[in-house]
């Protein structure tokens, strides 16, 4: 390949991919590398704003790190209070289902039991037989 041939093929590349006015090219040059060593502002412009990049990325997955363990924080305080409520809720029902309805029926069975006494024939037992059974169904108001 001859070093003519090639440098007009490059020069034909950069002039069809070149933006247009508004776009300034800037080329990375060796020979150059010693003036940006020496030149005070160009190093201080360099030292001061080399991890610019790193340190905005870093503190943009700070913020998303800290963004998120809040929501987790929050939504693990809701599901706790949610989990509370339910298991009030669930003690309420017990309460009013299944205690109430066993006493109930624990009531029930204390109306039948008297109205069987009521029914037995006490007339065969002596008195102080008969007192003993229908004492033993009575409530006391103590």
């Amino acid at each position: 390949v001859d070093p003519a041939e090639a440098k007009a093929a490059y020069e034909r590349y950069l002039q069809a991919h070149t933006p247009g006015p508004d776009f300034t090219r800037v080329d990375w040059s060796r020979a150059q590398l010693s003036v940006l060593s020496s030149d005070d502002n160009l190093r201080f412009i360099l030292e001061a704003f080399d991890g610019d990049l790193y340190q905005g990325l870093r503190a943009t997955l700070d913020t998303f790190q800290h963004e998120t363990t809040w929501i987790l924080d929050t939504v693990h305080e809701e599901s706790r209070l949610l989990y509370a409520c339910y298991m009030v809720l669930v003690v309420v029902l017990f309460y009013g289902t299944l205690f109430r309805k066993t006493m109930r029926t624990a009531q029930q069975e204390a109306v039948k039991a008297r109205g069987f006494v009521h029914k037995m024939p006490t007339y065969s037992l002596e008195k102080e037989e008969t007192d003993v059974i229908r004492n033993f169904f009575q409530v006391s108001h103590v």
